[in-house]
C-alpha cells in the first residue's frame, strides 16, 4: 500500500476507536484499535495495521489459554508449532527458542491467518 492509501480513513464513515469481534473464531477478546498516526483524529488505515499486528503478537496468559475448551486449547498449540516451523523452513532460526515457545494470540485464529479486508 502507498503511504496516501496508509493514511486514509479505515472506515467509512472515519472513527476515532473501532472494536473487532469474531462471532466464527473461539477467540476471547475483542481487539480495540485507537487512532495513533492520524492528525485529524481518525483511525487509519496504517493504525488498523500496526495495531492488529501488535495485538496478535502479545504472548498468552495462562488465563486466557484456559479459557477455550480443551480441545480447542490443542489446536492452539499446534498452530504454534506450525507458526515456529515456518520460520525454521524459511530459514529464519529463533535466536531464543524459549521466546518461540510462547503462544501468541496469532496462534487462536489456527490456520486462519491470511488477512482479506474489512
Amino acid at each position: 500500500l502507498s503511504s496516501s492509501q496508509l493514511s486514509e480513513p479505515a472506515t467509512i464513515p472515519p472513527t476515532r476507536h473501532m472494536r473487532l469481534i469474531s462471532e466464527q473464531l473461539q477467540i476471547p477478546w475483542g481487539i480495540d484499535i485507537h487512532c495513533r498516526q492520524s492528525k485529524n483524529g481518525v483511525v487509519t488505515v496504517q493504525d488498523f495495521i500496526d495495531e492488529l499486528h501488535s495485538f496478535l503478537q502479545i504472548p498468552v496468559s495462562c488465563e486466557e489459554l484456559n479459557t477455550p475448551p480443551r480441545d480447542f486449547c490443542t489446536e492452539v498449540k499446534r498452530a504454534r508449532e506450525r507458526r515456529c516451523a515456518a520460520f525454521v523452513a524459511h530459514g529464519i532460526e529463533p535466536n531464543n527458542f524459549q521466546e518461540t515457545e510462547l503462544l501468541r494470540r496469532i496462534d487462536f485464529f489456527l490456520d486462519m491467518t491470511i488477512f482479506t479486508g474489512l
